[in-house]
């Protein structure tokens, strides 16, 4: 395996926020999700293998947070929590 890569662009929303499911208004539980992605396929077009000056080549473990309900068993990024919790506030 050429190696492992976590992505969060949010990392006080993914660790430290407490949130509720939009439908249930149960709080939801934060899951780890991986797929393994090889650098030269069509999907490798859409993430950066490069870290510093060198490039990671071969299949690579991507990582990422997503948060489900433990009710409806719905998934939620961090990003679609956020925009809940705006459109929730402003009225």
């Amino acid at each position: 395996m050429g190696g492992k890569m976590l992505i969060c662009n949010d990392i006080l929303g993914t660790f430290f926020k407490k949130y509720k499911c939009a439908d249930c208004k149960v709080k939801i539980n934060r899951k780890k999700l991986s797929k393994i992605i090889n650098t030269k396929s069509e999907e490798a077009k859409n993430y950066s293998f490069h870290i510093h000056s060198h490039a990671m080549t071969g299949d690579v473990k991507i990582y990422w947070y997503e948060f489900e309900c433990p009710v409806c068993k719905k998934r939620f990024t961090v990003e679609q929590l956020n925009r809940y919790r705006k459109k929730s506030c402003r009225r």
